[in-house]
């Protein structure tokens, strides 16, 4: 119905000369009606539709209806009447049908999911949880937009939604890990798979940060395997930028506290800090008798990082020298703190003189240590390789397995044994 919007633009404008400029008449004698009357036509159209229409489809027709109300009315009404009617078409549409339309969302929630498990049916079980996840956190996503957007964010409704969500991610990813583990897999697999690239958006953080918001009593557990991957990442120096692993903590920071991300952020600083120490201890070597071997060292606070263990073990001469020229450069500059080595997260790069041609090794520090005692011998006892590096029998059995037993085999066991004792 076409509607002379000039004449009832006219009219209404008369109602607020006739109060003389006050609202009374035009409230109790138009306003009132009008408004009570838009509220009963949309509670016929809401009956109707929701009856008929999926969440999907319900929500989008009230969208459509409030920005056409919007357009509609004004250029006729007083202005203090637009956000009034915005009101009651939101109450009539949306906050009335809240309950059903929330369960409408549970439901296709269901249905979607089982699509997506039926699609994955075939791929191996690290991949289909990483396709759900990743389709989970896009449905999550989608239906965010309807609860901050049409429903205005009310907090029942925004409530509601986090604990059927909740739920719905209980049942989906129950199994053999915690929905907290899934997820930070699931970021440190996007993280490492996008290295050097771009692809790693801020948006999609943001999508993974407002996941997480929904599976509340996880977070502190989160916290800590984020955490220990991010080290990983770190110390291996594989992953995103300095910057960009920042950017993520801020997000988690933001929704979450400064103490959720202290740790993490105190492991960046460390990172940091430890190219500054890096290139000073480069300086000090230049000026000062040199190593003989390259030495490059992480310092490492304690309480910011995850436990690691460490071993006991007689380093090596040319690796002791490294180590006690560090020691003396560290002291130059503190003598407040004292180093504890962690030669478990270490790696080495060595050169290994074989038959055909020289190849570079990059081995654990440990396997390092065990390899340079055969610059001297040719051929070493299991007895005489512990007593030399003074590891458990744990320890070295399965550093002996590691250089004997692998695809590409460093060391050779003599033949006829069948354990590194014999």
């Amino acid at each position: 119905m076409d509607i002379d919007r000039v004449l009832m633009k006219n009219v209404l404008e008369f109602y607020v000369e006739i109060g003389m400029g006050e609202m009374k008449i035009y409230k109790e004698d138009f306003e009132s009606f009008f408004l009570e009357d838009t509220t009963s036509y949309y509670s016929c159209k809401a009956s109707r539709w929701i009856q008929e229409d999926s969440f999907s489809d319900y929500t989008l027709k009230a969208e459509e209806c409030i920005k056409k109300e919007k357009e509609s009315v004004t250029n006729y009404l007083h202005s203090s009447s637009v956000p009034k009617l915005v009101k009651v078409v939101e109450h009539a549409l949306l906050v009335v049908r809240g309950s059903q339309l929330l369960e409408k969302k549970h439901s296709e929630f269901s249905e979607i999911v089982q699509k997506l498990i039926t699609d994955a049916d075939g791929e191996d079980t690290a991949t289909k949880v990483q396709a759900l996840l990743r389709n989970i956190i896009e449905m999550h996503d989608k239906y965010m937009v309807y609860v901050t957007g049409s429903f205005q964010n009310q907090n029942l409704i925004y409530n509601t939604f986090k604990e059927a969500f909740e739920s719905f991610c209980i049942k989906t990813t129950s199994g053999s890990y915690s929905r907290a583990e899934l997820l930070a897999t699931f970021c440190d697999r996007i993280i490492l798979k996008n290295w050097g690239s771009e692809e790693l958006s801020d948006e999609g953080v943001e999508k993974v940060v407002k996941f997480l918001a929904c599976i509340s009593g996880e977070w502190d557990l989160f916290s800590e395997l984020y955490g220990k991957k991010l080290a990983r990442r770190l110390l291996s120096n594989r992953g995103a930028n300095d910057d960009h692993e920042r950017s993520i903590l801020t997000k988690l920071k933001q929704q979450f506290g400064g103490s959720f991300t202290f740790k993490m952020e105190g492991m960046l600083k460390d990172m940091i800090l430890s190219r500054e120490n890096q290139n000073s201890f480069n300086e000090y070597v230049a000026n000062n008798a040199k190593p003989g071997i390259g030495l490059t060292v992480t310092l490492l606070t304690t309480g910011f990082w995850p436990s690691y263990k460490t071993f006991d073990i007689n380093l090596p001469s040319e690796m002791v020298k490294c180590v006690e020229g560090f020691k003396d450069f560290y002291e130059t500059k503190t003598r407040s703190r004292k180093l504890t080595w962690i030669h478990s997260l270490g790696t080495c790069h060595i050169i290994g003189k074989f038959d055909q041609k020289p190849i570079e090794l990059i081995v654990s520090t440990h396997q390092a240590a065990l390899l340079l005692l055969f610059n001297t011998r040719d051929k070493l006892s299991y007895t005489d390789i512990q007593s030399q590096l003074n590891l458990s029998h744990e320890d070295l059995v399965w550093l002996l397995h590691s250089l004997s037993c692998a695809k590409y085999k460093i060391l050779i066991k003599k033949q006829g044994t069948k354990t590194f004792q014999d």
